[in-house]
């Protein structure tokens, strides 16, 4: 093979094995963001679990509103964790 052949060859495998390896980082990213995610929704919803038993057993309607606005709060917290974490889809 004449030094230009090598170079040529040496190019493309090169650029292969970077294409490859960019392939496998970015599927690890994902996978570490998505591990991210589901961390964030876990936080929030561990969150409502500890606050629960002090929640009053039968609530009067002030109460009522006061535990929508609480839930409400933590839903809307949880479904924001895939902008908090960039994933991407």
């Amino acid at each position: 093979m004449t030094p230009k052949r090598l170079l040529v060859a040496w190019i493309i495998v090169f650029t292969l094995w970077q294409v490859w390896d960019n392939r496998e980082n970015r599927m690890r990213v994902d996978e570490i963001q998505q591990a991210r995610e589901e961390s964030c929704q876990r936080t929030y919803e561990g969150i409502r679990e500890v606050f629960k038993p002090l929640f009053p057993p039968k609530p009067n309607p002030t109460q009522k509103e006061s535990l929508k606005t609480f839930n409400d709060t933590i839903d809307d917290l949880k479904s924001q964790c895939d902008t908090q974490v960039q994933v991407h889809q």
